[in-house]
């Protein structure tokens, strides 16, 4: 049922009429849409955009706390990604962008990039998990929204790396030798 303060064509309402009108209020603005029946398909192609945005986020917030300057940029990774964003963008929402691309094209790319060091992943978590504050491990899921294995602390940092590489600022892909942090 809808909420309505004030009288008849009230200043806010919140709430869904008849399942027909949905009021709300986002960012202190008043709005109203139709009303839809919520849906969540976890289909294999959604999943597979829904794990990627889990890596990058945890990658995200990781990169929000650290402090220490990575050797490929000579700067910490926020302001590497700071400083290629656009004006009006905020920088994590950027990284988002950049990564999905076109259908998702960034993290199948990264993770075909990360498949080929097979032999050398466990350099990458290595490194992360020896950073402070370390880098977490990102959840996965599978179609249907079972469970996968998670993303390990080395996956999440190469994603992160591949991100600076696709936004201009490693002038390399990542390759089997983690960077450093200092």
């Amino acid at each position: 049922m809808a909420r309505v303060t004030g009288p008849l064509m009230s200043m806010e309402a919140s709430g869904t009429i008849g399942k027909t009108l949905t009021f709300a209020n986002w960012v202190g603005r008043q709005y109203v849409r139709r009303w839809t029946r919520p849906a969540n398909p976890q289909t294999a192609d959604q999943m597979t955009h829904r794990n990627a945005y889990s890596i990058m986020g945890v990658g995200v917030s990781w990169a929000n706390k650290n402090l220490q300057q990575n050797s490929s940029t000579t700067k910490t990774d926020e302001a590497a990604f700071r400083d290629k964003t656009p004006s009006g963008m905020r920088w994590n929402g950027y990284i988002q962008k950049v990564m999905t691309g076109s259908n998702g094209a960034g993290p199948a790319a990264a993770e075909t990039a990360w498949d080929a060091l097979a032999t050398n992943q466990s350099a990458w978590d290595t490194a992360a998990l020896a950073l402070t504050p370390p880098v977490g491990t990102a959840p996965q899921y599978a179609a249907g929204g079972a469970a996968a294995t998670a993303a390990t602390a080395g996956q999440v940092l190469f994603y992160l790396n591949y991100a600076l590489y696709l936004i201009g600022e490693r002038t390399t892909v990542p390759d089997a030798t983690p960077p450093t942090y200092t």
